[in-house]
């Protein structure tokens, strides 16, 4: 992945609970950063995975899944809180479902 002038990136990924953001992420980085499980929710909080490429640095946030049908507050504000400060949004979806 080639970054230009950029020295830095943060990419935020979302998508709802059990659509592989996590194994993405870990498949960029290189390592297991993040869980992975069949159980829904397994990330509960922001995972910040790093990674570099000669001086560019790419910055990866595994996020908790979206369900709407939860009214879990804490976990809606983290993410509003990250998006602020987020180069690219990345949404990740399941396409056996």
């Amino acid at each position: 992945m080639k970054l230009s002038k950029q020295k830095s990136l943060k990419i935020l990924v979302l998508g709802k609970p059990n659509v592989g953001k996590s194994t993405l992420i870990n498949y960029f980085v290189g390592e297991k950063v993040s869980i992975v499980s069949r159980k829904a929710q397994t990330t509960r909080q922001n995972i910040t995975a790093i990674t570099t490429e000669g001086l560019n640095q790419i910055t990866f946030i595994d996020t908790p899944g979206l369900n709407s049908k939860k009214k879990n507050l804490s976990i809606k504000e983290t993410f509003r809180s990250s998006v602020v400060s987020t180069d690219l949004l990345v949404y990740v979806v399941d396409d056996s479902k």
